[in-house]
């Protein structure tokens, strides 16, 4: 096995976790995972309502299915050097979680 088809397997492996926490969090509370998740209410509903063989199949993709939501350098670094495990920062990187997903919208 190659590196490459290593990392095709580890993006596959990522992708199936990915979906079943997604789905996890949307069964649990449907609004708060849309804006966990940065996706709008209907992906949301088609991704809650996915079978495990629909899930498996799409995790199947050798695509990042993940979209890395901070591409604000500034708020990135500002965060990178806290210590997020305090309540205070909790909130903040929360905040500009919600903020990035608001403004660029992850589509499945």
């Amino acid at each position: 096995m190659t590196a490459h088809d290593t990392l095709i397997d580890d993006i596959r492996e990522n992708n199936l976790s990915y979906l079943l926490i997604a789905q996890q969090l949307l069964r649990s509370d449907f609004e708060s995972a849309c804006v966990q998740l940065g996706i709008q209410d209907e992906a949301a509903q088609v991704l809650r309502d996915l079978s495990l063989a629909q899930v498996r199949s799409l995790a199947g993709t050798p695509l990042l299915i993940t979209g890395f939501r901070m591409t604000n350098a500034d708020v990135l670094r500002s965060l990178a050097q806290t210590n997020v495990n305090s309540i205070t920062q909790r909130a903040r990187f929360a905040m500009a979680l919600a903020q990035s997903a608001a403004v660029t919208p992850t589509a499945l």
